[in-house]
């Protein structure tokens, strides 16, 4: 588990997964697909790009709870409470990935992603992380 970037495969030009478990890349992508309504557009767009150029459709959200713009989201996906977020805001919230999961998330933004971790708060584990690169802001 200590390499989980070196099993990262690139989604599009601007996602990557780091799945916890092998074969993990379809739920891992499912679940986070699911708070997309709750990213901002650049980075919600990438996403669900990602997951629907892999054909897979977004897990349900039945409840939300604490969301905070692009930093993350609680909620409740088809009977399980998940935390989707990046690093600051799953401590703010009072969740801690495992070491190899956060060295993982270091080494996706490193890379120029920001990492955003998506974990069962139901089963106390962490699918995996999904990187998603910033688009350059072209406003100016």
């Amino acid at each position: 588990m200590n390499d989980l970037i070196d099993d990262a495969w690139q989604m599009s030009a601007t996602v990557a997964l780091a799945p916890v478990q092998k074969l993990g890349d379809p739920e891992l992508l499912r679940v986070a697909a699911a708070f997309v309504p709750y990213l901002s557009t650049p980075l919600g767009s990438q996403l669900a790009e990602a997951a629907h150029q892999a054909g897979i459709r977004p897990a349900i959200v039945t409840e939300l709870g604490r969301a905070r713009g692009d930093e993350g989201a609680l909620a409740m996906i088809e009977g399980q409470a998940f935390a989707f977020g990046r690093l600051s805001f799953l401590r703010e919230v009072g969740v801690a990935p495992h070491q190899a999961e956060v060295i993982a998330g270091e080494r996706l933004e490193r890379a120029g992603y920001a990492a955003y971790y998506v974990i069962s708060l139901t089963r106390f584990h962490c699918l995996g992380i999904v990187g998603i690169r910033p688009l350059p802001d072209t406003s100016s």
